[in-house]
């Protein structure tokens, strides 16, 4: 996991939305292989309040011209990227729940 970290951190070419999506999917990977630690510390690497407001803009700007994105590719990345952020959140509170690590208000996230 620290040879994947090094490889996105070190490229020019990776955004922050871009590192962030990463992170979100690994943790899911993670996660889903029962290593419910290194699912944990991937996720502690996702910039939850970033990714929040990123959303929130996203949501709130006018669609591009025909150069740019299409509303509805841009919507569909937008809801992609909540997606993503919202499964992250999910993830990390069960790996916190399993580990019994998890001390919040909500007990049952059996959904």
């Amino acid at each position: 996991m620290g040879e994947i970290n090094q490889i996105i951190e070190s490229s020019p070419d990776v955004t922050l939305k871009t590192l962030q999506e990463a992170r979100a999917l690994l943790g899911k990977l993670e996660y889903q292989r029962g290593n419910l630690e290194g699912a944990l510390r991937v996720f502690d690497g996702i910039d939850l309040q970033a990714a929040i407001q990123r959303l929130q803009s996203s949501s709130s700007e006018k669609p591009q011209g025909k150069k740019g994105r299409t509303q509805n590719e841009s919507a569909s990345g937008s809801q992609h990227a909540a997606s993503l952020v919202l499964e992250a959140i999910y993830l990390k509170a069960k790996s916190l729940q399993k580990l019994g690590k998890f001390t919040g208000i909500i007990y049952n996230l059996d959904c």
